[in-house]
């Protein structure tokens, strides 16, 4: 992965590096208040899957500035804008996962929490089931397949049970 950014650095220049590192700056920033508006309006869901945009159209705003500052405002919106647009927006992308992976340990414990509260669950929900359900026998499971063999579409009763196979 680390060929691959560097890569991209090397062939795009140093102002995509510049400009995915504001990107992610200004993300950070601009998440904060937006995650305290949602807490606020008891409307996580529908706020919150907005920030996942935001690297996205910071991006389009840093490159429309860069492109606007230091290189011919005509080149906005050709192949060159585009390129360093995408790039710096993926680059900004990687940097933050990155970020996130070595630094974001709250975030990190947060999730475990929640993995394990729904390992928990998942583990009590297979045993009531488990429970719940009777044993099936091997003669029942031998009979079901030779009746689907012969006639997929008909119900049988085989020793008092009746097994249905249905189909469109």
């Amino acid at each position: 992965m680390e060929s691959t950014l560097v890569k991209a650095i090397m062939e795009s220049g140093i102002e995509t590096l510049l400009i995915a590192v504001c990107v992610n700056v200004f993300t950070a920033a601009v998440k904060i208040p937006i995650k305290k508006l949602s807490k606020k309006l008891n409307a996580k869901a529908q706020i919150n899957r907005f920030i996942t945009l935001l690297p996205l159209l910071l991006s389009f705003g840093f490159t429309t500035l860069y492109m606007s500052l230091f290189i011919k405002a005509g080149k906005l919106f050709e192949e060159e804008f585009i390129i360093l647009w995408l790039s710096s927006s993926s680059l900004s992308l990687a940097l933050y996962a990155i970020f996130e992976k070595f630094f974001g340990g709250k975030i990190a414990e947060t999730t475990k929490e929640e993995m394990k509260s729904a390992q928990e669950i998942i583990e009590m929900v297979a045993k009531r089931v488990a429970e719940a359900l009777p044993p099936v026998s091997e003669t029942v499971l031998q009979s079901a397949h030779e009746d689907t063999e012969t006639n997929p579409k008909q119900a049988s009763v085989e020793k008092g049970k009746i097994i249905l196979r249905g189909g469109l």
